[in-house]
């Protein structure tokens, strides 16, 4: 495991740097408690000021809606890809959303619907052209079955990705690492070395895409594959950031 003071020694310098973030078990933790807490106003400066030293070379990539991203940010709208990816929207302004064909549509109706019957324990949310899953058990048994329920009903343009106790199903062409690769094709990402942080397996695209572009990842709570660093829990992510600054910040 890496000690993220030292890794913050080790980020490409603030005009050099493009940092992507997951929230959920990256940002703050996985359950559903801290979702409700959301970031304190420290918290928001340290992102506010980052954001700003790296002249808007600064990301959320996540499951969440985007709308539902934006909840944890108050005042502080910074470019987001949501539904893993699906759904982008960049720091001009600028959003590329999903649009749902009849036949996505009734493919999700039909999970909904037998999700409901078969498991009513989990929670079904609908977002922009996608659906979540979540199932806060911890019986793998019930989300291996989940899944297989989930792959059965779905249309071939759809695609169901499992996380930790959620499974997100958006378009078939559309994961993190795809988002990453689009913010990084425009400014003011554009050229500079991508450094992506995330904690589950949905984040896995984006480390690949990082690595190919020639940046890295950071995993929190886990060891990757593919991924050579790794830091504790979302507390370590801020040491990060305020070493970082500490560095760099004027």
């Amino acid at each position: 495991m890496s000690d993220p003071s030292e890794l913050a020694l080790r980020l490409p310098s603030p005009e050099r740097l493009a940092l992507f973030l997951d929230i959920d078990g990256t940002l703050i933790e996985a359950h559903f408690g801290e979702r409700r807490r959301g970031l304190d106003e420290d918290r928001l400066a340290v992102l506010s000021r980052l954001h700003d030293l790296l002249g808007g070379a600064l990301a959320v990539i996540t499951g969440r809606s985007i709308e539902t991203g934006d909840m944890e940010f108050g005042s502080l709208v910074l470019p987001m890809a949501g539904i893993q990816g699906a759904d982008r929207r960049y720091g001009d302004g600028r959003r590329v959303s999903p649009v749902q064909t009849p036949d996505e549509r009734r493919s999700l109706e039909e999970v909904a619907e037998a999700v409901s019957t078969a498991y009513p324990a989990v929670h079904v949310y609908w977002k922009v052209g996608a659906m979540a899953l979540v199932h806060r058990g911890e019986d793998q048994s019930v989300f291996d079955g989940l899944h297989a329920l989930v792959d059965s009903l779905l249309a071939p343009s759809l695609t169901a990705i499992a996380g930790r106790g959620c499974i997100d199903i958006g378009p078939a062409d559309a994961n993190k690492g795809v988002a990453l690769k689009a913010f990084m094709s425009e400014s003011p990402f554009l050229g500079r070395v991508p450094v992506h942080i995330g904690d589950d397996m949905p984040d896995a695209p984006a480390f690949a895409a990082a690595r190919e572009l020639g940046g890295f990842g950071i995993a929190v709570d886990r060891n990757v594959a593919g991924v050579d660093r790794y830091i504790g829990t979302p507390t370590d992510t801020w040491t990060l950031f305020d070493t970082y600054l500490s560095r760099w910040g004027s």
